[in-house]
This record gives C-alpha cells, sequence and structure tokens, in this order.
C-alpha cells in the first residue's frame, strides 16, 4: 500500500490546485452581494468530497448553504463530524499586497483571502481522509458538515442542524481544525471563549450643526460617548464596569499548569513580527496567557459617523465587543454596561447581540490525548493542550444537538498565517504536516465509541 508520505508527495500539485480554486471564489458570508459566492463555493467542494470518494450534497439553509457529505465504513465503527467553514472575511484591508482573490503561489505556500481560515485546513482534513479510503484505513464514519455564516456568527446553523435531525448522524466525536498555533509547538484547543458585539449610541439631535454655529455650545455626541466608553478601562486595559468579572471561574489545577506551560514558550517579538502589533499591557508571560485565552475583554472597534468636516453630529454610535468566558451571561452584562455608561449621560444605550458562550472539553477525554499524540508523526513531537481566546458560534448549536459530544480542536494554521488579516496565507508544509497529522488521529480513535461523557458545558 502507499504510504502516507508517498501519497502527499504525489497529492501536493492536485492540492495546490483544488485550493486555488477554492480561494478564488469570493465567499464572503457578511455581504449580500457575494450570497451566489456562498452557493459557488459550496457546489465545489461537494465535488472535491465526491472526489474524495464520500457522498455528498448542497442542503439550502435560509441563503446560506450547508455542504453535508459521509464516508460509512462499518455499522460498528465509531462516527466523526468534521465540522468546517467555507465563507471568508471581506478583504478590503489598504495593506493588501496582492489582489486577496487573485492567490499568489509561491514554494512556502499561497497567499489568499481564505487561504489559511479555514479553506487550507479544511482541505488538509479531505485529503487526509482521501488517503484513508483509498489504502484501506480509514476505521471511522465520517459525517462532514461544511457551514458558510461562520464569519458572520453561524446565526443560521442552528436551524439547519435542527431541520436536518433524521438525516445526521449522533457522532461520537467532532473534529475541527480552525485554529492557530503559537511558535513550534503545535497544538490541541481545549477551551474557546464566547463573543458578542453590540453598538453604544447617543442622540442629542435630530441634524448635524456648523462647528462654527454651535461649536463650543452644543453638546458633541462623539465627545460625551467618548468619554463614556473611556471609564470602562483603565490603562492597564483592565475592564471597570461594576461587576464585570462576576462569576468568572479559576482555572483549575492542571488548568494552571498548562497555562505556565504555555507561558514558558512564549515570545513576544516573535508574536510583534507575526501580528506586525506592536504594544501590549504587559509583556509578563503568564499575564499575558490569561489575558488572550482565559480572561474576558471588552473592547472597541469604531465610531460613527466618520470624520465629515467639520459637523457636530446629532448622534454617535461605537461598535464593541466582548469576549466571554464560563460564568458569564450576555443579558447580564448588557445591564451592567448601559447601567454605568449612563452615569456619564442618561440617553446612552447599548444593543447587544445574541450572544455566543464559551466552550471546553475535558482534557481528560481519550479523543483529546489521541489528538495530542497524532502530531507525532508529522512533527517528531506531540502538541501542547492550549485555550485560545477566540470564538467559533457554530459550537453551541452543536452542544444543544449533540450534547456531551467531545469537540477536538486540531490546529494546522500559524499565528503569522495573518487570521482576519491583510496578506493571509497558509503554508505548503502545514498542509503537508496537517494531512498527515489527521490521518495519524483518524487512524486512532477506531476503537472509541461512546466516549460521550468527556464533553464539559461550561
Amino acid at each position: 500500500m502507499e504510504d502516507i508520505q508517498t501519497f502527499i508527495a504525489r497529492s501536493m500539485p492536485q492540492y495546490k490546485e483544488d485550493l486555488v480554486s477554492l480561494v478564488t471564489i469570493q465567499s464572503i458570508s457578511a455581504q449580500e452581494e457575494h450570497r451566489k459566492d456562498l452557493q459557488k463555493v459550496a457546489t465545489k467542494t461537494v465535488e472535491l468530497l465526491r472526489q474524495a470518494g464520500a457522498s455528498a450534497q448542497v442542503i439550502q439553509n435560509d441563503g446560506f448553504p450547508v455542504v453535508f457529505g459521509e464516508i460509512k465504513v462499518s455499522d460498528n465503527a465509531p462516527w466523526v463530524t468534521v465540522y468546517n467553514h467555507l465563507d471568508v472575511q471581506p478583504a478590503n484591508e489598504p495593506q493588501w499586497k496582492t489582489s486577496p482573490f487573485e492567490p499568489v503561489l509561491t514554494e512556502q505556500g499561497i497567499q489568499g483571502r481564505g487561504a489559511t481560515d479555514d479553506k487550507g485546513p479544511m482541505l488538509s482534513i479531505v485529503y487526509a481522509i482521501k488517503y484513508l479510503k483509498e489504502t484501506s484505513k480509514l476505521p471511522v464514519n465520517v459525517q462532514f458538515v461544511f457551514e458558510t455564516e461562520e464569519e458572520s456568527g453561524s446565526k443560521h446553523f442552528g436551524t439547519f442542524l435542527e431541520r436536518n435531525a433524521a438525516l445526521l448522524h449522533r457522532p461520537d466525536s467532532i473534529l475541527v481544525s480552525d485554529t492557530i498555533f503559537d511558535g513550534d509547538d503545535p497544538a490541541v484547543t481545549f477551551q474557546l471563549r464566547g463573543l458578542t458585539m453590540g453598538t453604544i449610541e447617543l442622540k442629542v439631535g435630530e441634524a448635524g450643526v456648523h462647528s462654527g454655529m454651535l461649536g463650543g455650545l452644543a453638546r458633541n455626541p462623539l465627545a460625551t460617548l467618548t468619554k463614556a466608553i473611556a471609564t470602562c478601562m483603565d490603562n492597564d486595559g483592565k475592564v471597570l464596569i461594576p461587576g464585570f468579572y462576576d462569576g468568572v471561574q479559576e482555572p483549575t489545577v492542571r488548568e494552571k499548569t498548562i497555562i505556565e506551560e504555555v507561558a514558558a514558550r512564549k515570545n513576544f517579538e516573535k508574536i510583534r513580527a507575526d501580528t506586525g502589533f506592536g504594544e501590549f499591557y504587559t509583556e509578563n508571560a503568564r499575564e499575558a496567557e490569561m489575558r488572550t485565552n482565559y480572561s474576558p475583554t471588552f473592547e472597541l472597534h469604531g465610531y460613527e459617523p466618520e470624520k465629515s468636516g467639520t459637523k457636530i453630529s446629532g448622534y454617535a454610535k461605537a461598535h464593541f465587543s466582548m469576549r466571554l468566558v464560563a460564568g458569564q451571561d450576555v443579558a447580564d452584562l448588557e445591564k451592567k454596561l448601559q447601567d454605568h455608561l449612563r452615569k456619564t449621560h442618561p440617553r446612552i444605550t447599548v444593543h447587544i447581540a445574541e450572544g455566543c458562550t464559551a466552550v471546553k472539553t475535558s482534557l481528560d477525554s481519550p479523543y483529546m490525548e489521541r489528538a495530542r499524540q497524532a502530531y507525532v508523526s508529522a512533527f517528531g513531537k506531540p502538541a501542547v493542550f492550549v485555550a485560545t481566546g477566540g470564538t467559533i458560534g457554530a459550537f453551541p448549536p452543536m452542544q444543544k444537538v449533540w450534547p456531551g459530544v467531545p469537540i477536538v480542536m486540531m490546529a494546522q494554521s500559524l499565528m503569522s498565517d495573518g487570521y482576519h488579516a491583510p496578506n493571509e496565507n497558509f503554508k505548503w508544509e502545514q498542509a503537508r504536516r496537517g494531512i498527515q497529522t489527521i490521518a495519524s488521529y483518524l487512524q486512532s480513535i477506531g476503537d472509541l465509541r461512546q466516549a460521550r461523557e468527556t464533553f464539559i458545558n461550561p
């Protein structure tokens, strides 16, 4: 039989061609004009799954199609649901050095929107399964569920799961490759923060006025809102909203050990180089790990209206987000934030979108340990367990429909790949290692069935 290294070497030209075809599609879920591209990327992915030996179809879901596919090897084999997303972030940043949807290939990798988030890692999983099926080494049944709305919050994904309950198999585990590792050590993620986004508004007039007429007299809502928001954080980045940290849980003993291990590997100079961001609240490695992955946040992202000559607008709006951890309630935080801001002005209003809760899988799960060990085949060492500060909106609906099923997040991407950033890229070496690692993992879990007690609902 063909070994995995030979398969990868033989398959990489086709892998690159397939990834180019996916990255070229402008599957931006946040923009109405690209809904047709969501259909296009779903159709292309069905084609790729069929080439890998799966049955596959596009299932329409309120304008956000979902690709469903499956490979069944045995009635007695465990079911693995492979979840990933096919949509991408917008690519309007002026820092792009190339056209984001005209992928550029080099000896090192590919540059283009969606290359690492999440089309490259998704394709690596497909190729790993293709290898195992072709060589009769696949010991698990596989169910593919690829959505097209993750970058917009997966608002309709729960509806898809409920509508198609009769079609979907209840899995024994869920495999996801939509996370990042930092530095030289590969990672398996066991915890994600939740997320909610919203706006803070203040209206004091129906229309704007010229600053030469009422400047100095008219209460400027943009200035007032800025002053109010400034009271939400101190100079060290600590959130000052009263009660914001109520209910936040301390890390467990094992999590504290992981925090120390991850912190010991943290390299701030590399983080600067990988992200292009130069200033941090702290360079204490342990505190940095807590801030980015274990603690809740309040972040400001922009104001309306944008600069408009010398006019004083009659209203102001700020966009913000909060990353949430276990023990926090969205409705409670909305009230606490509005009560706090109204100390500056009584008509400030806060509007929060429905939140996505934090997600955590037990480190005692046998799936987690086998995922960690699977990296030895391609990286020469096991992965480290990490918490990640990001959010995947599809996870809470999956928890609701499939309670108790462990979610295994196996990272293929690097911090330097530019998630949600200009010049996003994915390296061929990561693709090769990803194919080998995922194949090793799936081969290792054929004996794990009904191991559902290892999921923790925070």
